[in-house]
């Protein structure tokens, strides 16, 4: 019986740690070589979705009935993606300046 708790306890640790960890979209204005490397291995992700629509919209329905999107994978490209387009709106009023003012 202990035999088999021993070996038992070391598969339930390895199993929690086999998931994607979600981060959010401050972790990826705070590290942009996590950004970088996120969007790079998204590019499966959102090429699937440009070409099964369908499968967008399905996607999109869970999230909005469950609050949940269909993986942590999904979840981490969407929160990447937003976090690239905040960056990039802020870059774009960052170096403007105002004639008006002296």
């Amino acid at each position: 019986m202990k035999r088999s708790m021993l070996l038992l306890l070391p598969m339930l640790v390895l199993v929690g740690c086999s998931q994607q960890p979600v981060y959010t979209e401050q972790y990826y204005q705070t590290h942009k070589t996590a950004l970088k490397k996120e969007l790079v291995a998204c590019q499966p992700v959102f090429r699937n979705y440009r070409e099964h629509p369908k499968a967008l919209q399905r996607a999109m329905t869970q999230y909005h009935k469950t609050g949940k999107y269909p993986s942590r994978t999904v979840e981490n490209c969407v929160r990447a993606h937003r976090a690239e387009e905040e960056s990039n709106s802020d870059s774009m009023f960052s170096g403007a300046t105002n004639s008006i003012l002296p």
